[in-house]
């Protein structure tokens, strides 16, 4: 192996099942042995392992850099922890199931004018409430991103996703700054628990944009909904 892989289908398929099955006998075994052992400790013990995750895999996009690097161990390590990462992140999602959605945009869906003439008192910013927009959001509510919550939105995955969502959204919707910095308070006024995902959301973007790690796990569904 003569480059940095990234992906677990780059390997020989050996490889692959070796790492899948490794996953599976000590990753998942752990957790589910703490989902059911000590029910009240297993989030935060998935949360402290995908961050341990993740400091793995930025060390090995450091390592890979350097002189003389073993890139075949190097690809091993990181692909490991990638897919240990999303072995835990589906551990998660089981035990926080999406809740029972609404109609798809039921609460902004034929009241696009009362809200340009008075955002009161909802106070949904104008950007959200035009037809690409609502179309957008109504896309997010199929696929679970979000649930409606008194008027506005509550986001219904990770703080990592939700940093994604925040920067495809604001290219799809044409939201960023002249700088291409994003709009951050845009998004507070239609999403509820926005200030509790901010920091986490930063940090994603961070990650994926200047550290050569991957884009948060459900990344596709963002994708699908930016059309």
């Amino acid at each position: 192996m003569s480059e940095f892989l990234k992906e677990l289908e780059q390997l020989p398929e050996e490889r692959q099942k070796a790492i899948k099955k490794g996953v599976q006998n000590q990753i998942v075994a752990q957790a589910e042995f703490i989902r059911d052992e000590q029910p009240p400790k297993f989030l935060a013990y998935i949360d402290e392992e995908i961050e341990k995750a993740d400091a793995s895999m930025l060390k090995m996009v450091q390592e890979s850099s350097r002189e003389g690097a073993e890139l075949g161990a190097i690809s091993e390590i990181y692909i490991w922890n990638k897919e240990r990462k999303k072995a835990l992140a589906r551990l998660r999602d089981e035990m926080q199931p999406p809740k029972p959605l609404q109609k798809p945009i039921e609460s902004l869906q034929g009241h696009t004018e009362e809200l340009q003439a008075s955002p009161e008192p909802q106070q949904i910013p104008q950007e959200f409430v035009t037809d690409k927009a609502i179309e957008l959001f109504g896309r997010a509510l199929e696929k679970g991103l979000i649930i409606n919550d008194g008027g506005k939105y509550k986001w219904n995955d990770t703080a990592s996703l939700y940093g994604y969502f925040v920067d495809k959204t604001s290219d799809f919707l044409n939201l960023r700054y002249s700088n291409n910095r994003l709009r951050w308070k845009k998004y507070e006024g239609i999403i509820t628990n926005h200030s509790e995902l901010l920091a986490t959301a930063r940090q994603a973007i961070n990650d994926y944009k200047n550290k050569g790690l991957p884009p948060p796990e459900g990344d596709d569904k963002v994708n699908d909904i930016c059309r």
